[in-house]
């Protein structure tokens, strides 16, 4: 879909490592897969909030602990504010790079995704051969 454009294209195959986060937890800004219950589907998207840490998006900005983050990937600036929210232990707050069209963690009904419903994170788009890149 859309939700990542314009850093993944709708369409294109990407390379997912699957072994980190046996070791690790995620980090931010990092592209992961993931299933979403409520979706009932896999989705790509950003990790944008982390364990513990409250994320609030005003006037277009978005705030970790009361500190706007710098996010040079993203689209356009974001049309919807979003409350506080704090991210659970063992969970993440994920959101896509397309603000405006994706659906992701901002939703209540998506919330923060758990630790066991990471997928793996994104390293590389391998399709088409003409937009093979690296990602991170």
């Amino acid at each position: 879909g859309d939700s990542m454009y314009s850093t993944l294209l709708d369409g294109e195959r990407m390379v997912v490592e699957k072994v980190s986060y046996w070791f690790r937890a995620p980090r931010r800004g990092e592209i992961i897969v993931s299933y979403i219950d409520y979706l009932q589907e896999r989705c790509v998207k950003r990790v944008v909030g982390l364990p513990g840490e409250t994320v609030e998006i005003r006037g277009g900005t978005t705030y970790i602990n009361g500190i706007a983050l710098e996010e040079d990937y993203i689209l356009e600036p974001m049309w919807q504010d979003m409350s506080p929210v704090t991210v659970p232990e063992k969970a993440v707050l994920l959101m896509g790079d397309n603000r405006n069209n994706s659906w992701d963690s901002r939703d209540p009904n998506v919330g923060c995704i758990p630790f066991a419903a990471l997928e793996g994170k994104v390293v590389a788009v391998m399709w088409p051969l003409s937009e093979i890149r690296g990602i991170g």
